[in-house]
């Protein structure tokens, strides 16, 4: 389970480097973009073509828009649904992740309450 877990946690790191840096390209260059006024996770929404746009740039944008893009068109890990089923047990208990569970949402509560201009 460590070298799906692995694969996993690189992917979803490329996803928020990726929407870090386009949040801070689109508020600088087009801030239309970025719906400052919705939840934090509703900020940015990038389909599939944007990010293929984006990953055409060579700024630091366009290399986080690459490693995105390359691991949404390669195949899973061949241990992926072992691991999503990992998930799916983790989330029918959710006792075992309390802890965890309620820093996560603690801290999008903070996030969630800070005002941008």
């Amino acid at each position: 389970m460590k070298e799906v877990s692995q694969w996993f946690l690189e992917g979803r790191q490329h996803h928020f480097e990726l929407n870090r840096e386009a949040v801070h390209y689109f508020l600088k260059n087009d801030p239309s973009r970025v719906a400052t006024e919705q939840p934090v996770e509703a900020w940015l929404k990038l389909e599939q073509h944007d990010v293929k746009q984006l990953a055409t740039r060579s700024d630091e944008l366009g290399q986080a828009a690459q490693k995105t893009f390359s691991d949404r068109q390669s195949a899973n890990h061949p241990k992926n649904y072992d691991l999503r089923s990992a998930f799916a047990d983790l989330l029918s208990h959710p006792k075992q992740i309390d802890s965890a569970l309620n820093k996560y949402n603690q801290s999008i509560a903070k996030i969630e309450k800070q005002k941008c201009e």
